[in-house]
């Protein structure tokens, strides 16, 4: 009953394109939150530059699905599960999910996940009362959910109840879906065999002495598979999520796992940009090799 009507009264203020404080273009930050999504076989499988128009809504049970990952959900569904938990376990799930800061990374000073973390039980509880009544109508409903979204501080509160992190260069746009993600890394690279993405992995895999990546052996469809179960992974475990430009640079969409080792995308034009090697000194002199 309540992830059902939590999913309404978002479902209606997201879609009413309502004002939502510090969302860089509203409409399109509100349209993205409500995208469905296909699965990862049907972007995986479609043919580049083809249509992935069959959408999914993956189940999801637990907000660690959401904090941890880029999941296959719905950023609307994804927002209702960790509400609802937080309604129903009366303790915030990013106090119990979140995963810890990864090396070589700060968050911002005077970050959103404080300002979230410090928000009262009372406060959360009197929003989806107020959403449960029964004699609450849609707008009612949307009113609420206003005023929860103003004491979450907007866009960068739904950001972080995502689980995107708070830096100094955050910017508060919309992250790209996992069907998005995919369907960029898996296009032609020209007239080649391989994909975008796994030609950025050819020249990227063998700067970890570690062997993190893995040997990249085969053929050009071998390469292919190789590098798509790479950023799989890093989909799938990315404890680090962060959407952030430089001073007139692009908007990137960052995603690392445990170890630092990730991926990022460009979020304007959803393309991806390639491997990120964990957070060194002198990176950029060392040419990231490890």
């Amino acid at each position: 009953m309540v992830p059902a009507a939590l999913a309404r009264a978002l479902t209606a203020y997201f879609a009413s394109a309502m004002p939502l404080h510090g969302a860089e273009h509203l409409d399109h930050f509100c349209a993205q939150i409500l995208l469905q999504q296909p699965s990862d076989s049907v972007v995986v499988d479609a043919e580049p530059g083809g249509s992935t128009s069959t959408t999914t809504d993956m189940e999801i049970t637990s907000p660690r699905q959401v904090l941890v990952g880029l999941s296959q959900a719905s950023y609307v569904n994804q927002l209702t599960l960790v509400l609802a938990a937080w309604y129903e376990a009366k303790v915030n799930p990013l106090h119990v999910h979140l995963p810890p800061l990864i090396s070589g990374v700060v968050e911002a000073p005077s970050s959103s996940l404080q300002d979230i973390l410090s928000i009262p039980y009372a406060v959360m509880e009197a929003y989806v009362d107020q959403v449960l009544k029964e004699d609450a109508d849609l707008s009612s409903s949307m009113k609420a959910t206003s005023a929860f979204m103003g004491r979450i501080g907007g866009a960068r509160g739904v950001l972080t109840l995502l689980g995107f992190r708070h830096t100094v260069g955050s910017r508060n746009v919309p992250p790209l879906t996992r069907a998005q993600c995919l369907h960029s890394f898996t296009q032609s690279h020209g007239k080649v065999t391989l994909t975008v993405g796994a030609r950025a992995f050819t020249k990227h895999c063998q700067r970890s002495a570690d062997g993190w990546w893995g040997d990249l052996k085969g053929n050009d469809a071998a390469k292919n598979r190789i590098a798509l179960a790479k950023v799989l992974e890093i989909l799938d475990t990315a404890v680090w999520k962060n959407i952030h430009s430089l001073p007139h640079a692009q908007v990137t969409m960052e995603l690392r796992n445990a170890l630092g080792y990730g991926a990022r995308w460009t979020v304007e034009d959803q393309a991806f940009r390639g491997f990120l090697e964990p957070q060194m000194e002198n990176g950029h002199e060392a040419r990231w090799r490890h």
